[in-house]
């Protein structure tokens, strides 16, 4: 029985390549042939349904889009035109082109992505006020200065034998202190840079 040859559109992509091999009976005694799993399974299909195949590539090595005259470019272009039988994808199904050819099963589903550079992190020097609303912000700071007034009115009501200068900014700045968490000797490290 003998077999029909089917005319196929092909073109390259990152898993397929184009490559010239040697027959006798083609035409400048090379053919054009592709390698990669599509071609694979182009073949696993030749076989099992018994026909044999020739590749064409598009003049243009475009893969299909539409023009501003409504004709198509690319391997789309001869599918539609029937200078080929079909076309080797794999092909994103879109809506223009389901309108115009057909698709076979999908052999592979992929998940693919446009990305584009997220630029360079920026520090908010702000950025400590974020966790905590503004309500909370405003009576941490009113407890403190309510807490260093009533350290303060002490210190001049109490006798002054009792309590030094140093004595009333250790009271004011422990309430600092214990607001950030740091130890006495980092507190007064720090009140000293400033």
């Amino acid at each position: 029985m003998k077999r029909p040859t089917l005319l196929v559109a092909g073109e390259e992509f990152p898993n397929q390549r184009a490559v010239m091999v040697d027959d006798p009976k083609a035409p400048g005694g090379q053919r054009l042939t592709f390698t990669g799993p599509m071609a694979n399974v182009l073949a696993y299909v030749a076989k099992g349904t018994n026909f044999s195949y020739t590749y064409e590539r598009p003049h243009d090595r475009a893969w299909g889009s539409i023009k501003a005259d409504g004709s198509w470019s690319g391997m789309v272009g001869l599918v539609i035109t029937e200078k080929v039988t079909f076309a080797l994808g794999p092909f994103g199904a879109t809506t223009g082109r389901a309108k115009v050819v057909d698709f076979s099963w999908p052999i592979t589903i992929d998940d693919w992505r446009i990305m584009g550079g997220r630029g360079r992190p920026e520090v908010d020097p702000w950025g400590f006020l974020l966790p905590l609303a503004p309500l909370v912000w405003a009576t941490i700071l009113t407890t403190l200065l309510l807490l260093s007034a009533i350290v303060c009115v002490s210190y001049f009501c109490i006798s002054h034998k009792t309590l030094t200068p140093n004595n009333w900014s250790e009271g004011t700045f422990g309430y600092i202190r214990v607001l950030l968490q740091q130890g006495e000797r980092d507190v007064y490290m720090k009140m000293l840079l400033i």
